[in-house]
């Protein structure tokens, strides 16, 4: 049977955690999304989850050993069949998936890069 993507959310938070040298450094104002996506992707760690890209690491958030995770959703997904739907329904799936996944979310929030042609969705949970 094929896992949920709740259950591939969940995989990788768990992989993550045991990734231990797989850490964020940085600011979480000033995030260069193309590099982390590229970080992630040399080691392998980049997953496909809903039409989006996926990657976490582990961070320091509020002196609280965090995990950090990355969502970059494409604003415009060519769809065969001619129901795409609009780049704010497809934030609302994202949030929500994080929502039925983690009870809690310690920090959220969102930036659209138009040269990138994504919006990038980031979401920090403490451990």
């Amino acid at each position: 049977m094929k896992p949920t993507n709740k259950e591939k959310l969940l995989n990788i938070f768990e992989s993550t955690i045991e990734t231990e040298d797989l850490r964020y450094t940085g600011s979480f104002n000033e995030i260069d999304y193309y590099s982390l996506m590229c970080k992630a992707a040399s080691r392998d760690l980049l997953y496909t989850l809903e039409n989006c890209n996926v990657c976490m690491f582990n961070c320091l958030y509020n002196d609280s050993e965090s995990i950090i995770m990355m969502i970059s959703i494409p604003i415009v997904i060519d769809n065969k069949d001619g129901k795409s739907k609009h780049i704010a329904e497809r934030i609302m799936d994202v949030v929500e998936l994080l929502e039925n996944s983690f009870v809690t979310i310690d920090y959220m929030s969102s930036n659209e890069i138009k040269e990138e042609k994504f919006v990038y969705l980031i979401a920090i949970k403490k451990l």
